[in-house]
């Protein structure tokens, strides 16, 4: 059993009307599990993705051998229990919750309108995308549930869209 440390960091960006609510703008998380075990997923806005591979585990015998399955590292929904105040919103709540991200690798397929596009870039009928245009797919949620919660003074909060419900490469 190895101990594990946590740490999420949110960006949160004010949308410009006043009722709706502020969404989350990029994530970076990060688990910590033992000695030599550390995964860090970033995701911002502009499609970009990072992902260090964890360091390799013991191999199983011969007899518990798994067959080898890229679905481990594929883009997919994840959770980690934690407490409200660790998500860094501002809320004085010790309730732990089960936040639900998406996390894992996106292939790059290269579809024609990607060739199309390459090819327009290269010719100059289309402008040089700037630093957020460029980057290759990124695992999102392409759903979002709502989390509930009881902070310390015993009154109820919600804040909406904070949970993905499913996951897709995007970009």
């Amino acid at each position: 059993a190895y101990h594990v440390l946590v740490s999420l960091s949110l960006s949160l960006s004010l949308s410009t009307h006043p009722s709706n609510p502020p969404y989350l703008k990029s994530y970076i998380f990060e688990v910590v599990a033992g000695p030599h075990l550390s995964t860090t997923f970033s995701c911002p806005h502009t499609h970009t993705y990072t992902h260090q591979e964890p360091a390799p585990r013991p191999r199983r015998s011969s007899s518990d051998a798994a067959p080898a399955s890229a679905s481990a590292s594929a883009c997919g929904l994840r959770s980690v229990q934690l407490q409200v105040r660790d998500l860094g919103l501002g809320y004085d709540a010790d309730e732990t919750v089960l936040f639900k991200y998406c996390g894992g690798a996106c292939e790059r397929v290269r579809s024609n309108h990607d060739l199309t596009r390459a090819h327009l870039l290269l010719g100059g009928v289309l402008p040089r995308p700037g630093p957020s245009g460029v980057g290759g797919p990124c695992c999102r949620p392409t759903h979002h549930e709502d989390l509930a919660f009881l902070d310390n003074a015993h009154r109820w909060h919600k804040v909406e869209k904070l949970l993905a419900a499913g996951c897709s490469c995007v970009g």
